[in-house]
């Protein structure tokens, strides 16, 4: 894709508009979530099945300063065409994207309580 319309494109999803300023007739949610995922389609050249059935377990970690290095994206051979594992790869800043929507929006771990069980039928007040 051309860098010019990968740009449009990807200002498209944040709800900009095409200056980058913000567009008053855009009506969609989510918008940087869209942003972020759409920079990581961009990125990894996932294929529409692999980005489809992708879990957040399986997005690689964020490394700890940035990098002007790729950073390996292993994709499961569960979800790969041919069903054969393959690596991809992931540029920082969109790596930084996506990890930034999951830390806000998708917590990895359930909230956990360490207190007596509950039984059907019963409440806890929190």
């Amino acid at each position: 894709m051309e860098n010019d319309f990968a740009g449009l494109f990807l200002r498209a999803l944040a709800g900009l508009s095409p200056d980058g300023g913000e567009d008053e007739c855009f009506r969609g949610r989510e918008a940087a979530r869209n942003a972020a995922i759409g920079r990581m389609a961009l990125s990894t050249g996932l294929r529409r099945q692999e980005f489809t059935y992708l879990l957040t377990t399986e997005v690689p970690a964020l490394p700890p300063a940035p990098t002007a290095l790729p950073i390996p994206f292993p994709v499961a051979a569960g979800i790969t065409k041919g069903r054969k594992y393959r690596t991809t790869w992931i540029d920082y800043a969109a790596l930084a994207e996506v990890h930034g929507y999951m830390d806000l929006f998708r917590p990895s771990r359930p909230r956990v309580h360490h207190g007596a069980r509950l039984r059907a039928g019963e409440s806890r007040s929190w």
